[in-house]
């Protein structure tokens, strides 16, 4: 968990990545991104709270989505999901990465990106 530092109380964010497919025998496969945002709402939060989602072979990026959750946070505690794009092919090494963008209200800083940590290779 990570504790972002806003106005009134602080959100507290629980995330993590996993690879999936799309079922069946087509071979695709996806990451995505789950967890949830506590403690906000009351008041605004975040000028923006936007997760991006990558689905990566060996470090590098097949396919990738970011969703924007300002909206949300700023109403109060919320599940917040993200998933990449199905890409085709089935690799020991895909595995799912991400990060999340905030800026918080009024500290005059702008935002910033947080990297977090990834899921294991599928492979493993």
């Amino acid at each position: 968990m990570r504790e972002f530092d806003t106005p009134g109380e602080n959100i507290d964010v629980e995330y993590e990545f996993c690879v999936n497919g799309s079922g069946g025998s087509n071979g695709k496969y996806r990451a995505r991104g789950y967890g949830r945002v506590m403690d906000g709402g009351g008041w605004r939060k975040v000028d923006a709270f936007i997760i991006e989602t990558r689905l990566e072979r060996d470090d590098h990026v097949i396919t990738s989505r970011r969703c924007d959750y300002t909206k949300a946070v700023n109403a109060g505690d919320t599940n917040a999901n993200c998933a990449s794009p199905y890409a085709l092919g089935r690799d020991p090494h895909l595995t799912g990465d991400g990060r999340i963008y905030i800026d918080i209200e009024d500290d005059g800083r702008g935002g910033t990106w947080y990297d977090l940590a990834g899921s294991k290779p599928i492979g493993s």
